[in-house]
């Protein structure tokens, strides 16, 4: 083992202590001397930004210990501590010579480089490790929503695109070739419908057959097989669901669909039979309301042309046996076009709206939008309206165009329904001013980049409006 003592220090050869000392003259300049002391000074700045260099980064708490979003804009504030230590540090040495002074910036300029860009390279890999990571927990979150509402088609099929679209992302992210994307696209496909019909499966839900017919086609050979053999097993269940259709096909009321029922001998067989008939009934109270939603639209077609061909007598035509609210949007919307010839869109409805969107689909999908058709303007209305229509196809390309834009009214505490009406115009228009000048589709950091540019404008016309 190597001993460090004092007296093995001064017999090393390398002692400082074996230095020669100059014999000049007191009193008298040593150009030389000064150059040495410089180069010494020189070394010093240079060993105290490896040591800022080795407690600030590599410590416990350190900058390289920081992990995932905790990384998130913590390099510029580190690399102002280090310019600023750099900087004190020079300011406190006193070099005698013009070219030690610029030895040190450049040892500034060397060394600052460096640790910036061993910095960005750890925050460039824990950022990309935590998108990632929020990818696959959107993805888990999304398909166990979908089990959890496997009843509603329609949430099943937006959970869906949305997981699709989040591969996209990945894949995109990750940089697969042709080859990996089809293979994890098709698995995960095969995953997620898997997972819905074994979700019917466990609550001995018919349904399972008629999703398994409809989608093994998108599914492996394992899930299929595993599928195929809980068929072959529950050929009871579905004898009687067959058997409920046809009772209830007969338009029988409750009383008779009950004796029916009641007249079946097997127990077993009854209770299934009575479980399918409660579904059917659901579909069709499901199916009623997609009729009378037709018929709204079609009483909405007769103000329309009677307000084109005689708008006075308009109001005597509104359909009286509609709910209030149906009427009351009616009345409000004749008076609007007969009296300013346009509707003027409510503020504070077009945001309410916007935001049941992006935070409760489900919600804004069971919304009559016609009953708020007197309180939105023709662009506004039919915005809401084409979403609507196709939520499934629509739903993530509106989420990932506004979902930033409304994070920002709420980081800038921006609450006003006015501002958020007008920034919201500016961002839509600008996207068409894109889409106008561009082939190719608008990427997620471009539409951020648009948002960020609205919003810089605002605040310089708040400015200049002071």
């Amino acid at each position: 083992m190597i001993k460090s003592d004092e007296n093995q220090l001064e017999h090393s050869p390398f002692s400082l202590r074996e230095i020669p000392t100059s014999k000049k003259e007191e009193n008298t300049v040593d150009i030389e001397d000064a150059k040495y002391l410089d180069k010494i000074k020189i070394l010093e700045l240079s060993t105290s930004i490896d040591e800022w260099e080795q407690e600030i980064l590599f410590s416990d708490g350190g900058f390289f210990s920081l992990k995932g979003k905790d990384i998130k804009d913590k390099t510029k504030e580190y690399l102002r501590e280090l310019e600023k230590f750099v900087d004190k540090k020079i300011s406190d040495i006193a070099f005698s010579t013009d070219g030690a002074k610029k030895a040190a910036l450049q040892i500034k300029k060397l060394k600052t480089e460096n640790i910036k860009r061993q910095m960005l390279s750890h925050q460039e890999k824990e950022l990309y490790e935590w998108e990632i990571q929020v990818y696959n927990n959107a993805i888990a979150s999304s398909l166990n929503r979908a089990v959890s509402y496997k009843n509603d088609a329609q949430i099943v099929a937006y959970e869906f695109l949305k997981c699709v679209n989040i591969i996209n992302l990945i894949s995109e992210r990750q940089k697969w070739n042709a080859k990996i994307f089809k293979s994890k696209k098709e698995n995960f496909i095969s995953f997620f419908y898997f997972s819905i019909i074994n979700a019917f499966l466990d609550d001995k839900d018919i349904t399972f057959v008629k999703l398994f017919d409809k989608y093994k086609n998108s599914l492996n050979d394992e899930h299929k097989e595993k599928l195929q053999k809980a068929v072959d097993e529950m050929k009871t269940n579905i004898i009687a669901y067959n058997w409920a259709i046809e009772i209830f096909s007969y338009n029988l009321d409750d009383s008779e669909i009950e004796k029916e029922i009641n007249d079946i001998k097997d127990s077993e067989l009854e209770v299934e039979v009575r479980k399918y008939i409660s579904l059917l009934k659901k579909e069709k109270l499901s199916k009623e309301k997609l009729l009378k939603q037709d018929e709204v639209e079609k009483s909405w077609e007769n103000i329309n042309s009677l307000l084109d061909e005689n708008p006075s007598k308009a109001l005597l035509y509104i359909d009286r046996t509609q709910n209030s609210s149906l009427k009351k949007a009616q009345t409000e919307y004749i008076k609007q076009i007969t009296q300013k010839s346009y509707i003027q869109t409510d503020k504070k409805t077009y945001i309410e709206i916007f935001k049941e969107i992006l935070n409760d689909l489900p919600k804004f999908r069971e919304r009559i939008l016609s009953e708020v058709k007197h309180l939105l303007c023709e662009r506004d209305f039919k915005f809401f309206e084409q979403i609507q229509n196709n939520p499934d196809e629509e739903y993530f390309k509106i989420f990932s165009d506004y979902k930033y834009l409304f994070d920002r009214f709420e980081d800038v505490g921006i609450k006003s329904f006015d501002v958020q009406y007008d920034l919201i115009l500016s961002f839509q228009n600008a996207l068409e001013e894109c889409k106008s000048d561009n082939s190719k589709p608008i990427d997620i950091e471009k539409k951020n980049k648009i948002i960020d540019a609205i919003f810089a404008r605002s605040k310089t016309n708040k400015k200049g409006a002071k």
